[in-house]
């Protein structure tokens, strides 16, 4: 048993893995090529227009846009760590959070680029001047792009969980717990505020939300039939309508349960 949940906790920490590792590909991809063709386009636009061109000045602002890569995995990193360890409404927290690493950028370039100039050049630039600078010129970027992950997040990690739902998951029945593969799940329920699960061979009580254990589940095979009931599609046996919007599903077990008008859609759509 022991074993067992182990395993599942390590393909659970492989995924969450793979799933950074994946985000700090394509942040660094994105942002060194953003930073690339900034530097092409400051060549050509000098170039074209007859002005003097120093390489290295241009390259020491170009860490305005390689600020992204580790500013961006450290608001993922934040927004997740909110989200599980306080109760607050997410969106505000991830709207004060974008406004914070925000301020955090500009401050981190203006530092960073003084820092250089007055080590590798003779004209040094001031941390006043190029922080008022990168307020006035470009603060609206920073503030668009971290404004941006608080809605877009969200949707990809939401898109993710449905992409990676676990086969199986764990559940107790009185004192002890349980690894149930999702395939036997035959229905769930909410009653007097516990949450039971029925399965092909017996009840389990799940220690969670309706909404946590739905999350867990994969959306193609379970949907809601209730707001207090979720059941397995593969589990149903027959379908009979009561005449007034609402259905009787009768499931391989023999249980009879009502599907609700207000969910009927999606139910529909897959059982005809």
């Amino acid at each position: 048993m022991e074993s067992l949940i182990k395993k599942i906790n390590n393909i659970q920490v492989n995924i969450i893995a793979s799933q950074l590792l994946r985000n700090l590909y394509v942040q660094t991809f994105f942002w060194v090529l953003m930073a690339l063709l900034v530097f092409i386009q400051d060549y050509v636009d000098s170039s074209m227009n007859e002005k003097g061109y120093f390489v290295l000045d241009s390259l020491l602002f170009k860490i305005f846009w390689l600020l992204f890569i580790p500013f961006s995995m450290g608001w993922f990193w934040l927004h997740d760590f909110i989200k599980s360890s306080f109760k607050i409404r997410i969106w505000i927290a991830s709207i004060m959070l974008s406004l914070a690493v925000s301020l955090v950028h500009l401050l981190s370039f203006a530092s960073f680029v003084s820092f250089l100039s007055n080590t590798l050049t003779a004209y040094g630039w001031s941390f006043k001047g190029l922080f008022y600078e990168v307020l006035s010129g470009r603060a609206y970027i920073v503030v668009i792009v971290y404004l941006s992950y608080a809605g877009i997040y969200p949707l990809l990690k939401a898109r993710e969980s449905n992409s990676h739902s676990p086969s199986e998951i764990k559940v107790k029945a009185g004192i002890k717990s349980f690894i149930i593969p999702t395939n036997e799940i035959c229905w769930i329920t909410v009653e007097d505020a516990i949450t039971r699960i029925k399965t092909t061979s017996r009840k389990y009580i799940y220690n969670g939300s309706l909404k946590k254990v739905i999350d867990q589940l994969d959306p193609k095979d379970f949907k809601q039939i209730h707001r207090s009931t979720v059941i397995n599609l593969n589990e149903v046996d027959q379908l009979t309508s009561r005449l007034n919007g609402d259905y009787d599903l009768l499931m391989k077990d023999g249980t009879k349960l009502r599907l609700s008008r207000n969910y009927v859609k999606s139910v529909k759509d897959r059982l005809l």
